[in-house]
């Protein structure tokens, strides 16, 4: 009779267990979604708009983010390696922010950039959006733009304006100091062939690389010069304390390649 009893509670206490693993097993998902993983891919659009800010160079594409994958994907950062092809100069830029797409924008309505976070790409989603590539500003960088701010609104402010234009414009002497400042920044950014490769970063260190594309430009002696207008302009304090209007910069052509080591 006692082994009848422990061999009954035996068998009650099997069929409780096999009961709550049923009902435990029913809340989780499908087994097959813990094998699901994004595939994330990012490309970039066919231009690019380059301009600086004070000499700090910002590059614009218009960034597809694809997630080919049965399950949603983080991209927790966007990087851009700038290379000159005949030289050792490289810049390592980041993402910043981002732009609405134009038709996300309704008429008269002025664009806002926003800050470049973390962005979530659903299953065999797309995120595209023109985003904004250029470098974290150091401590000291941020105390040259203030001191440099202070100085134009202090100049235009006491300055008179032009009998002939009517424009207000900062001292040669300022001027001078932005020119060297812009000029040593852009350093060897000037004509030539460039190399551009955007990687995502996400994954589980948030670090990892997972995905890039690479392309080539070239940069002419037009384009330069447009660069150099933008300095230019700040002597009038445009870019500096009087927003600008339209474009300021340069449209060269991307050409996609491989981004395997040559």
């Amino acid at each position: 009779m006692p082994a009848r009893t422990i061999g009954t509670s035996l068998a009650a206490w099997l069929s409780l267990t096999v009961a709550m693993a049923a009902v435990v097993l029913s809340q989780l998902p499908p087994i097959r979604s813990y094998f699901d993983s994004p595939r994330i891919q990012i490309s970039a659009g066919n231009q690019i708009y380059v301009e600086h800010m004070l000499g700090h160079i910002v590059l614009q594409p218009f960034i597809q983010i694809t997630n080919e994958g049965d399950a949603s994907g983080k991209v927790s950062s966007l990087q851009a390696i700038l290379t000159a092809n005949d030289t050792n100069y490289e810049v390592d830029l980041s993402a910043q922010q981002y732009l609405e797409p134009p038709n996300a924008v309704g008429f008269g309505q002025t664009v806002v950039p926003r800050q470049f976070l973390d962005v979530v790409v659903g299953s065999n989603s797309t995120w595209k959006n023109y985003v904004r590539f250029f470098k974290q500003l150091s401590d000291d960088d941020i105390v040259m733009i203030k001191a440099t701010h202070a100085t134009v609104v202090r100049e235009l402010t006491a300055a008179p304006a032009s009998p002939a234009t009517g424009l207000k414009v900062i001292s040669d002497e300022s001027f001078g100091k932005i020119m060297v400042d812009v000029n040593r920044r852009l350093g060897q950014f000037k004509q030539g062939k460039f190399g551009l490769k955007i990687e995502a970063r996400g994954g589980d260190q948030e670090e990892e690389v997972i995905a890039q594309s690479c392309y080539r430009f070239v940069l002419s002696d037009s384009d330069r010069r447009t660069l150099d207008t933008i300095t230019g302009r700040y002597k009038l304090g445009h870019g500096i304390v009087i927003p600008t209007m339209g474009d300021q910069g340069t449209y060269v052509n991307l050409h996609e390649e491989d981004c395997s080591p040559r």
